[in-house]
């Protein structure tokens, strides 16, 4: 990669976060002082550019839809389905410890995978050995859950054309 072409991916980088961030802004405040989210968005957007080690790059546009829709679903199923078995009266709950085995390489994909997985009712990355995360779950068909979001993680960054990971 040349210098120039590494600037390009940086500025690539940061035009999506920014628009990303004002996204969230507006979807939060209603459009209510647009210029400050406008300027704290482009702010955290360029020191995110300039302070991130080594390659920065852009997901896919339909991998991030996809990842954001299941995202969502899990959230409000998942708060839904803990809600659930902690009101029960038999509290329907299969606590147990699981080692998922991670296809994830690089860095970046393998850190938005365990927040996801923290940001998940019912589930916990407790810790990360290798290419191995231990995972407390509530449920027993944690593991069919966690492939798709790995998956959905893996399209996000996945390279269009090439099939090149980041």
């Amino acid at each position: 990669m040349t210098p120039s072409s590494g600037i390009a991916h940086r500025l690539t980088w940061a035009l999506t976060v920014a628009a990303a961030l004002m996204t969230v802004w507006l979807l939060l405040t209603g459009g209510e002082g647009l210029p400050y989210g406008l300027a704290a968005a482009l702010l955290a957007a360029a020191i995110s550019a300039w302070v991130a080690p080594g390659m920065v790059f852009t997901p896919r546009p339909l991998g991030l839809l996809r990842f954001m829709a299941l995202f969502l679903y899990n959230s409000v199923l998942g708060g839904a389905d803990v809600g659930w078995r902690a009101m029960h009266p038999a509290m329907p709950m299969q606590p147990r410890w699981l080692d998922y085995p991670l296809r994830l390489q690089h860095p970046a994909s393998r850190t938005l995978f365990l927040l996801t997985v923290n940001l998940t009712p019912g589930t916990l990355a407790a810790n990360l050995r290798g290419d191995t995360m231990r995972v407390h779950a509530i449920t027993a068909d944690t593991e069919a859950e966690l492939a798709r979001v790995e998956a959905a993680i893996d399209a996000l960054f996945l390279e269009s054309g090439d099939g090149e990971r980041p």
